[in-house]
């Protein structure tokens, strides 16, 4: 009677690793199809004919927008007066950072950009920029951080297998 109740449970021990390894298979087969059908065309018609990339225009190669004495002009005349090294609205000191350097305080940048994106700063009732001035100086911001950007020395890559798309 031993043996069979020993059987038993190996079998069911058997019957639960068998499930454990089904669902592992499927969750790996449904992220496999996920992967392939997220590249695939949505539509059966013909293929478009690849786009050549652009050269880059003039516009693009030139600065987005004024020089650096505009920009603090605006940095002074419409956040400074909250955002300076007495009062520290939020605990930020605008005063105090360099525009010439933006990309070695991009943290900070980033959240200027962020809430003049959102139309959170300035806040109501308090003096704003028109859009205009605030669309050229949040691209110009934007410009400065991802030129200040460098891609790090990644070292050694791993080698690793492609999937059938690649």
């Amino acid at each position: 009677m031993s043996q069979a109740g020993s059987r038993k449970s190996k079998s069911k021990l058997k019957v639960q690793r068998f499930a454990v390894a089904a669902v592992g298979c499927s969750a790996a087969l449904i992220a496999a199809f996920t992967t392939a059908l997220s590249g695939a065309p949505q539509s059966r018609t013909a293929p478009a004919a690849p786009i050549a990339p652009l050269a880059p225009t003039a516009s693009q190669l030139a600065p987005v927008a004024p020089t650096t004495k505009i920009d603090r002009t605006i940095v002074d005349q419409y956040c400074v007066t909250c955002h300076n090294q007495r009062t520290k609205t939020a605990g930020l000191a605008l005063d105090s950072l360099n525009l010439a350097d933006v990309a070695a305080h991009a943290d900070v940048w980033e959240e200027v950009v962020r809430k003049l994106r959102g139309g959170l700063m300035p806040p109501a009732g308090m003096r704003r920029p028109d859009g205009a001035t605030t669309a050229a100086f949040v691209s110009w911001l934007e410009n400065r951080i991802d030129s200040g950007h460098t891609t790090p020395a990644a070292g050694r890559v791993p080698l690793r297998r492609l999937n059938r798309a690649e």
